[in-house]
């Protein structure tokens, strides 16, 4: 249960409401220290922070949303997200992160979505996300991810969308996605992809959405699509995204 509201004076240049503080786009190079400590959600989009070190964050135990979207992060260090138990969303896109350590998200294992897009990631950090098997949306588009590997999404079994456009890849395992069975939608759009493993896909039962527009691939293997039988809509970028009826194995 959650507590009530405390009545305390709001940050200078935030704005609260039950439950909410805002502090959107006021230029702040920290997490301001006089938080409410029951916040359910916290938005500290559009500022400058570069880094989460003054600890201001461990003590909202109950909160559930976080956006730092547009801010000047190059890290994600193992004590930024510490004792955020409830965190359900993690918006961290837009950032400069080029590194997450290995135990960032311990202290939030209950996240659902988490938005990386827009950083600087050459790889996907996947000793960080092992812990977050509860995960059903993870977005690392317009990153520098060159290559995936079969343990990236290791223990994410119930990540339902993932978003890897705008990536420039040459590696892909062919069992890259074998531990994300229940994905639905999974984009690749601009990839840099030349060729699409036999059975990259074989696991992914669920999916219903495949984007793999603006590749380099011009020829699908026979069989590519044998497992996903939940198939509706595959955009390959010839022309608009069609619905998917029969199995392809011919040239685009």
């Amino acid at each position: 249960m959650l507590p009530m509201y405390e009545d305390i004076t709001c940050p200078e240049l935030c704005q609260c409401d039950t439950g909410k503080v805002t502090c959107s786009g006021q230029e702040l190079p920290d997490v301001p220290q006089s938080l409410p400590i029951d916040i359910i959600q916290l938005d500290l989009s559009n500022n400058i922070i570069t880094n989460l070190g003054n600890h201001a964050l461990s003590q909202l135990r109950y909160l559930q949303v976080l956006n730092l979207h547009s801010n000047r992060l190059p890290k994600v260090s193992n004590v930024d997200m510490k004792n955020l138990g409830r965190l359900q969303s993690l918006d961290l896109s837009e950032n400069q992160i080029s590194d997450v350590e290995e135990q960032a998200f311990m202290g939030c294992p209950d996240l659902l979505h988490l938005y990386l897009s827009g950083n600087n990631m050459s790889s996907v950090p996947a000793n960080a996300l092992a812990p977050l098997w509860k995960l059903r949306t993870l977005d690392m588009s317009f990153n520098n991810i060159q290559a995936l590997f079969r343990e990236d999404f290791a223990g994410m079994s119930w990540l339902q969308v993932l978003r890897l456009d705008d990536n420039c890849m040459d590696t892909m395992d062919q069992d890259a996605f074998l531990y994300t069975p229940h994905l639905q939608t999974l984009r690749m759009g601009r990839t840099c992809l030349r060729d699409i493993p036999t059975f990259a896909l074989s696991t992914l039962r669920r999916l219903r959405r495949l984007d793999l527009s603006g590749n380099l691939v011009t020829t699908l293997r026979q069989g590519a699509f044998r497992h996903a039988v939940k198939l509706q809509e595959i955009n390959l970028g010839k022309e608009d995204a069609v619905s998917y009826h029969t199995q392809t194995g011919s040239s685009l």
